[in-house]
């Protein structure tokens, strides 16, 4: 029998001092259209008010107080799932590589703040708000940052979400280190920004590009081993915070995946070896598979908090949540279950649209009309067809 799908959003509201309970149904293309359109959190506020809807983990009841750190959060939320989004469709697109996903699985693994080169100054606050001395706040790495998860100081929750952050924060600090270098070398852009016509193609996309991504992720192996060696001496020498083996795996997860689930691998250094091997770079690799596997973790824990109600009389599925974000999630995983997702990356710049019925389009809007067969034509000839 087919189930007709419906996504519910439950919320409460005061009324005369009392908590009343409110229920909301909105569709998928709704969603959809609010998440590809709302860039600010004054549109999104505009948004909920004209629905009618209080913004995510507002304190129930709702008194009708938009606070704007709430708002904000909500948008962050957002954007965080359209990153995932363009995951699943750089995993369906077969010019993507592993640093196509890698390049926004950063954004669901590691904080924005490590991530933007403008928030850098912001993010060296925080660190120093959380007592990390400011001479050493300037100067830490992402993998710097990760190293309390994979001394076992600050565990994650799942074999792959750690690899996962492990992967990102090597990419992310070979992007600072080399990205303006490498786009100018091996990259392609061209246009006018301002007019949004402009043509942009990621150096790591390129053939010639790929010794270097090698030997980048290399180079950080060696950096990370060389600094859990560090923290091994200072175990050996009575830190009582290093007291069990840094990179030992089953520290790294938590006790209740080291419980259930056990140890994917014996350590950091086994892990790195492991996903590293051959052209790990390639689309199908080990690393890739890790990586789609990361992101199926992150999407199910986003499915938790949600109540799935069947009707058999009207033939209904019915899935309740309490958070506007999660409605995202749960509309993606429908689309993706059922085959009907059609997401798509332009071949010249980062823009990414829907293809509808047109499975062979392969550029957005700005990009496949006849004025684009110029770029085109380049972007074929370095990829050598």
């Amino acid at each position: 029998m087919y189930y007709k799908a419906e996504n519910i959003f439950r919320w409460y509201e005061s009324k005369s001092g009392k908590s009343e309970t409110h229920y909301a149904n909105l569709s998928g293309d709704e969603l959809e259209r609010m998440q590809e359109t709302i860039s600010s959190p004054i549109e999104l506020e505009k948004w909920l008010k004209r629905h009618q809807l209080p913004p995510d983990n507002y304190e129930a009841p709702f008194t009708g107080a938009y606070e704007s750190h709430l708002v904000e959060e909500m948008l962050a939320e957002i954007q965080r799932f359209a990153y995932v989004k363009r995951f699943y469709a750089l995993v369906t697109d077969l010019n993507s590589n592993v640093c196509d996903l890698l390049n926004v699985a950063a954004h669901c693994f590691l904080e924005e703040e490590q991530i933007d080169v403008s928030l850098r100054e912001t993010h060296v606050k925080n660190l120093i708000k959380r007592n990390v001395p400011d001479f050493i706040a300037e100067m830490l790495s992402c993998v710097d940052e990760e190293m309390p998860l994979m001394v076992g100081v600050s565990p994650s929750t799942h074999n792959y979400f750690a690899s996962a952050k492990i992967f990102s924060a090597m990419w992310v600090d070979i992007c600072h280190e080399h990205g303006k270098e490498m786009q100018a070398k091996h990259g392609y852009d061209s246009g006018y920004e301002a007019k949004g016509t402009q043509v942009s193609i990621p150096w790591w996309s390129r053939p010639e590009a790929k010794d270097f991504i090698r030997e980048s992720f290399e180079k950080k192996y060696a950096y990370i081993l060389k600094s859990l060696c560090y923290y091994r001496r200072k175990g050996l020498d009575g830190d009582y915070r290093y007291q069990t083996y840094p990179g030992d795996w089953n520290f790294v997860i938590d006790k209740y995946t080291r419980t259930h689930g056990g140890p994917t691998w014996k350590s950091v250094d086994e892990m790195l070896s492991e996903l590293l091997s051959g052209k790990f770079y390639l689309r199908d690799s080990k690393l890739w598979k890790m990586l789609i596997c990361a992101m199926d973790d992150y999407l199910n824990c986003r499915l938790h908090n949600s109540e799935m109600r069947v009707d058999t009389q009207s033939a209904t599925k019915m899935v309740v949540t309490e958070s506007i974000a999660d409605m995202l999630y749960i509309c993606l995983s429908d689309k993706l279950m059922e085959g009907t997702f059609r997401y798509r990356k332009c071949l010249l710049c980062d823009r990414y649209f829907d293809y509808g019925n047109r499975p062979n389009r392969r550029y957005c809007d700005i990009h496949k009309s006849s004025n684009a067969e110029y770029h085109r034509k380049i972007l074929n000839r370095k990829s050598g067809k």
